[in-house]
């Protein structure tokens, strides 16, 4: 709905009240529902010694910009004398609506085309693209993330995605919905957001439309290569023939969350007790085990905890989700009536605006406004002031609220989850022999895994591990290849006794077998709680090899009751054949006392990253379970634990 329809509805009132803003006076009109939602409002600059009478156009400030004694960052002060109208804005076009700018540092192309491009009846894609400066092939289907590697051997992922656009019939208009004070963003033919807006109140012509891999539909501006995206106040349109397609591509970062299978239910909704603790618990899809599990979370607003399992045991399922939970709280509260949000000019600068999730709209507020609000919305980050029926603009530098204070304040609790879930697959090795097989193999996406060389009956290796990255499709490559090497025979020096043959330890490969050390034990030991899955070793032919079958969970403890020591690695065994290499967990012993913290002192974490939003107060007394060695086996960092994976260094 347009707008200026809404100004003749009998019910609508509007405002006007003055605010000295720097070396003027503005008169701010507010246009109100009577109901309470105000929808439009109208500011201009009116010299010190003007009347309020003889202001009769305040409804026409296109272009115009006031003056405030709060500029948002790198903004230049506009000056109230200056002729800033829409005949002297800079438009490189012949169409009806004003361009807007839109600060430089918003912008980023994160969306690009390829060059040599194949593409199959099957989706099948090839291509070359330039990324940083370098030419990247990339092979893999459409809507699928895919490796692409450079002449160097470099290797990054790439989202592989198509776009349709077409022509549309002559004389075909689309209409930015008003007042002029709002401003549209603008993009290219790949979906990066442009420098320059359009301002609302406005008609354009287009002649193509285009939609992306998400279903979000553009329209192309006439004479221009700009394109406007279709969204809340952008009507009109039409239609197109979908007579070109064509790729486009984005980089993915290497640890990307590939995770779109693991679907999420909310099973028990987020809800907070008395004291503040909010509680809930999700179903989340596992993607290695093709099954539902349940998960329990507990934590205050703005805490990220980990989510633990509910009727499974995490020993039994080691390559399921681990899932964390970020609690949200929002509140919302009404305003008075009347109440305003007044924007610092100057007019070119656009200040965005928002959904209820906190999605950013397509479209903004012009500085050098001001608008009626009535609603206050407060998060553990940022508070928004409502300005349309489902538009929010967040408070930043600039904009200046009339009236901070609500009514009947109302608290709703909701959760980010964030769900990482090992890869688990099998490995193909190539070597000079035949391609080997190694089953079950696990690691995180981006992650580069140790994994045991397959043992060929007669032969010998020419290493014992390679490595292998684990990719974002959830499969994991090979980096290395094999060289196997026959055994000389030992038929001639061995001696028969009941069918029984005994190598002689001095001839063939035998010769160069490691002995493993052991030392006699007892202590407790912890996984790391970020480093997924842990895995687990076999003694096997004086040497150790990767358990497929079973892993230690992240964040759980274990009992161990010997260290094996094998060419410099230790491994400390946890069940009767089953062994964890030291580096993959800590030591610690069990306390129970309370730590004296005498100034503020950092925190840190299991892998001794120090917490850059949390640490004790000065004076402060806090309980510890634990006592922990993190790091270098020899030589470790002695600290306390005084929460799940928070940890104050002995020293301190």
């Amino acid at each position: 709905m347009r707008f200026e329809q809404l100004k003749r509805q009998a019910n609508v009132v509007l405002h006007k009240k003055l605010r000295k803003s720097g070396k003027v006076w503005l008169v701010v009109g507010t246009l109100f529902f009577t109901g309470g939602l105000a929808i439009e409002n109208n500011m201009v600059a009116v010299k010190a010694d003007t009347t309020v009478e003889s202001e009769t156009n305040a409804s026409n400030n296109e272009g115009e910009s006031a003056s405030s004694s709060e500029q948002p960052n790198n903004q230049v002060e506009a000056d109230p004398e200056a002729d800033v109208s829409k005949e002297n804005n800079e438009d490189s076009s012949n169409q009806d609506g004003d361009s807007t700018s839109i600060p430089s540092d918003t912008q980023t192309n994160e969306y690009f085309g390829g060059s040599n491009e194949t593409i199959d009846d099957s989706g099948n894609v090839t291509a070359d693209i330039q990324y940083q400066n370098q030419t990247y092939s990339v092979k893999g289907q459409v809507g699928t993330i895919a490796p692409a590697q450079n002449s160097a051997g470099d290797k990054i992922y790439v989202n592989i995605n198509k776009q349709s656009s077409g022509k549309l019939p002559d004389d075909t208009r689309i209409e930015l919905a008003g007042p002029a004070g709002f401003s549209y963003n603008t993009y290219d033919k790949y979906g990066n957001k442009m420098s320059n807006g359009r301002n609302g109140d406005s008609v354009l012509n287009v002649d193509q439309s285009m939609k992306d891999s998400n279903g979000d539909l553009y329209y192309h501006l006439v004479d221009e290569d700009t394109w406007v995206k279709q969204a809340n106040g952008v009507d009109g349109g039409s239609t197109n023939d979908g007579s070109n397609d064509y790729m486009v591509y984005n980089v993915v970062p290497k640890d990307y969350p590939y995770n779109d299978a693991n679907s999420v239910t909310n099973k028990i909704l987020p809800a907070a007790d008395n004291d503040g603790i909010i509680s809930g618990q999700i179903s989340v899809k596992s993607i290695n085990y093709g099954r539902d599990f349940t998960y329990d979370y507990k934590g205050k607003a703005g805490e990220t905890v980990s989510a633990s399992m509910n009727g499974d045991s995490e020993k039994d399922f080691p390559y399921a989700p681990v899932v964390k939970i970020k609690l949200l709280s929002t509140t919302i509260g009404e305003l008075p009536a009347g109440a305003t949000i007044e924007l610092a000019g100057p007019a070119g600068f656009v200040y965005s605006l928002y959904d209820k999730d906190m999605s950013l709209s397509d479209r903004g507020l012009n500085g050098g406004s001001a608008w009626g609000t009535d609603k206050k919305m407060t998060t553990e980050s940022a508070t928004y002031y409502r300005v349309s029926t489902d538009e929010w603009i967040k408070q930043v530098s600039g904009v200046i609220p009339s009236d901070e204070n609500v009514d009947n304040p109302k608290t709703e609790y909701s959760i980010d989850p964030d769900i990482i879930e090992p890869v688990l697959a099998d490995v193909t090795v190539t070597s000079n022999l035949a391609d080997q097989v190694v089953t079950k193999q696990h690691g995180a996406i981006g992650s580069t895994i140790d994994v045991a060389v397959p043992v060929v009956k007669g032969y010998t290796a020419d290493k014992q591990t390679i490595q292998a990255t684990v990719n974002p499709d959830r499969t994991i490559t090979p980096l290395e290849s094999v060289e196997y090497t026959k055994d000389e025979s030992t038929d001639d020096n061995s001696n028969s006794n009941g069918g029984n043959h005994h190598s002689n330890s001095n001839h063939g490969s035998h010769n160069n077998v490691k002995k493993i050390n052991y030392d006699y034990l007892n202590q407790t030991i912890a996984t790391y709680l970020d480093r997924g899955p842990v895995q687990l070793f076999a003694i096997s032919n004086n040497k150790f090899n990767p358990v497929s079958e079973r892993a230690l969970k992240p964040g759980t403890s274990w009992v161990t009751d010997q260290m094996a020591t094998i060419t410099g690695k230790h491994y400390y065994r946890v069940s009767t054949n089953e062994w964890v290499e030291a580096k993959d967990a800590y030591v610690y012993e069990e306390v129970s006392k309370v730590l004296n913290i005498e100034k503020i002192t950092p925190l840190i974490n299991d892998e001794e990253k120090i917490s850059s939003s949390r640490e004790l107060g000065s004076d402060t007394a806090w309980k510890t379970d634990r006592i922990v060695y993190l790091g270098d086996y020899q030589n470790p960092t002695v600290a306390y634990r005084v929460s799940t994976d928070e940890f104050v260094i002995k020293n301190n």
